[in-house]
């Protein structure tokens, strides 16, 4: 905590004082990783009103999902270390954000199906994780992709190509 301190140039009394230990300090990480993405897919998230609408509303989904996780890879990689661990100390607040988020797509996935626009064989939770799990592996596995094959998501070319492809790749499996 003190180094933490040190690099934010701080007193260390304050981090202390906010955070008491560092388990705070790891748990208020973690819950603005989670509110930022709850907001984010509360922007973006809402019953799409047409197909053209369901289809902005996605790719913009999406993009901003990248996005997100390559402001902060670190913070990104933390948060996804503390998901798969079987003795999180974080639980409440993935309840709270992520669960909330993911809850948030598979809504709007299952409306787009009542509305005609997506298919019905297409299971909406099955879907959002699909989704999550290709752009959360994608970032983690950058360094390797950036070193074997000279393919990052850090360039905005290729991120912009990746998420076209993505939200293609979806769009074909799953419009009526």
């Amino acid at each position: 905590m003190r180094e933490v301190a040190r690099e934010a140039n701080i007193n260390f009394g304050l981090i202390r004082y906010y955070f008491t230990d560092k388990t705070g300090l790891y748990r208020a990480c973690i819950q603005k990783y989670g509110q930022t993405r709850l907001d984010s897919a509360r922007r973006f998230l809402e019953p799409a009103t047409s197909l053209a609408d369901f289809k902005l509303k996605l790719r913009y989904a999406i993009e901003d999902i990248i996005e997100a996780q390559l402001q902060d890879p670190s913070l990104t990689k933390l948060a996804l270390r503390e998901v798969e661990s079987e003795n999180s100390i974080a639980d409440d607040i993935f309840r709270d954000t992520l669960i909330v988020m993911a809850k948030s797509f598979i809504r709007f996935f299952a409306d787009a199906q009542k509305k005609g626009f997506m298919n019905s064989a297409v299971d909406p939770g099955f879907l959002t994780h699909s989704i999550q799990g290709i752009i959360n592996h994608l970032v983690r596995t950058d360094s390797i992709r950036a070193k074997h094959f000279n393919f990052s998501v850090r360039s905005t070319d290729r991120r912009k190509k990746i998420a076209e492809d993505l939200y293609q790749l979806i769009l074909n499996g799953i419009l009526k």
